[in-house]
């Protein structure tokens, strides 16, 4: 008579007997101390054992017996019944790794995946939990976790599917104005979304591609930006931040109080402050970083034209566009003298800085010398023996007048 055992599995085997002349064979199971797990009786050629543990080695003995129920020779199987796993999934996915758990009875467990077209392998895993690294991100993986008894056989395996975290490789902001920055980035995602606060909390969207336009920010004003990238499963993956100062804006630039040496300049806008160049004499000035929203401009020189610059600035130091004033500042006269007097006239001579001058006295009702370009005018007309006060005004080029110089000729 001979006997086999086919079929082995975690909880079971069939036994197999043929030859010999028996009425019933009795198939009893015992574990290693000798114990037994089941007996049964059959008249058939085979039975299916059940109920057995997993990992664990067996020994099958089968007796048969005669009508008189005398007891032939027994045949003795060895088994090992195969591992199994009760449980598998994974945790702690990100983008280039995972951790894949399983809970079961086994000798060790062998996880294997398939990257870029290699079969990896995780070798033998006698715990429970086996960390897989080298993955790409956004990319689905399959892990076939399989267990083995201690005879080295491989027991039913289980699958366990993944999609890696999506990841950003860089971010960075680019054409930043006054109301508008662009989100660039880089990495492996299915879709990108970015939030960030203006007047509440905003967002793009799902992005697709590799930058975002961001519109209606406010001037010279710090913003946060978070860039998110998701997976197929939409599953997040780990944020980066970018953060942008808007480009400052200036408006209202006027210039006052003109004067032969000075002006102030004034201004409105949303910078974090400003500065005011121009060129005096052919040597180029500023006036360092104001931060309010006036300059009071000294050491003009009178009857000159200038141009100011006025640029704003944010906290990062970015410059926004300049702007400019013009003007010319106020005539002046540097001394006004009389000589070459006599009955009827006199000559009024003066120096400084104007476009032209105008002398104005009063004779019957008030004469004028019209618009004198030169240092001096010659007065006519004067009564004998009387005072007069003599008006010298002069004009810059934009015909604004400057401070009259009084003087008095008898």
């Amino acid at each position: 008579a001979s006997s086999s055992v086919t079929g082995i599995t975690a909880s079971g085997a069939t036994v197999q007997w043929s030859g010999g002349s028996y009425s019933y064979v009795t198939v009893t199971v015992t574990d290693t101390s000798g114990v037994a797990v089941s007996t049964t009786r059959e008249t058939a050629s085979s039975c299916t054992l059940t109920g057995l543990s997993p990992n664990t080695p067996y020994t099958i003995t089968l007796t048969p017996y005669n009508r008189e129920n005398l007891v032939g020779a027994p045949l003795n199987q060895s088994i090992r019944t195969l591992g199994s796993l009760s449980a598998a999934s994974a945790e702690s996915i990100t983008a280039t790794g995972a951790t894949l758990n399983w809970s079961g009875t086994s000798a060790y467990v062998v996880v294997t995946w398939n990257t870029s077209g290699s079969v990896q392998t995780s070798g033998n895993q006698t715990g429970t939990s086996y960390t897989a690294s080298g993955l790409s991100s956004n990319a689905s993986y399959t892990f076939t976790i399989t267990p083995y008894n201690a005879s080295g056989v491989a027991g039913t395996p289980r699958n366990v599917s993944i999609v890696s975290a999506a990841s950003l490789a860089t971010v960075s902001s680019s054409d930043t104005t006054t109301t508008s920055t662009t989100m660039n980035w880089s990495g492996s995602y299915q879709y990108v979304i970015v939030t960030w606060i203006n007047n509440g909390a905003r967002n793009s969207g799902q992005q697709t591609g590799t930058s975002f336009n961001v519109t209606r920010l406010a001037s010279n004003t710090a913003y946060t930006f978070t860039i998110t990238p998701y997976n197929s499963g939409g599953v997040a993956g780990s944020s980066q931040t970018v953060t942008v100062v808007s480009v400052p804006a200036l408006s209202n630039v006027t210039s006052s109080s003109i004067t032969t040496s000075g002006a102030t300049l004034s201004w409105s806008g949303s910078y974090q402050y400003v500065t005011v160049a121009w060129n005096a004499s052919g040597v180029a000035q500023t006036s360092g970083q104001q931060t309010g929203t006036s300059y009071s401009v000294t050491g003009l020189s009178g009857n000159t034209a200038y141009t100011f610059t006025l640029t704003p600035y944010n906290s990062s130091g970015m410059a926004g566009a300049p702007q400019t004033v013009s003007l010319t500042s106020a005539a002046s006269l540097s001394s006004v003298t009389s000589g070459s007097t006599s009955n009827s006239g006199t000559t009024l001579s003066w120096g400084g800085r104007y476009q032209y001058v105008v002398v104005t006295w009063n004779n019957s009702g008030g004469k004028t010398s019209g618009q004198q370009l030169g240092t001096s005018y010659g007065v006519t007309g004067l009564g004998e023996s009387t005072t007069y006060t003599f008006t010298v005004t002069p004009y810059n080029a934009q015909g604004v007048a400057g401070t009259a110089v009084t003087t008095n000729v008898t």
